[in-house]
């Protein structure tokens, strides 16, 4: 699973390209903010049937790397299964 974070479709880098992957077991989720909510629990839920069969990877900046952390966290996830590269 890819969710993609992003105000708008103009703000989203490779936008296009990530729609069309032919990656196997590959699911793009995109968020844009501007007319949707942010990443939470609910949606995280709604797409992905067992959040603690994963391990996640973060990106971005601190606050939202906190706030995915302990949405995560919140939903039995273990820490030992998220990595982050914060951006500041």
């Amino acid at each position: 699973y890819l969710f993609y974070s992003n105000k708008n479709t103009q703000a989203a880098a490779y936008h296009k390209q990530l729609q069309k992957s032919g990656i196997a077991y590959y699911s793009y989720v995109p968020i844009f903010t501007e007319s949707e909510q942010r990443i939470n629990s609910g949606l995280l839920k709604e797409n992905i049937p067992d959040l603690q069969k994963y391990e996640y990877y973060l990106v971005g900046s601190s606050g939202f790397l906190d706030s995915m952390t302990a949405v995560l966290l919140e939903n039995g996830v273990k820490s030992g299964q998220i990595f982050k590269d914060d951006f500041g």
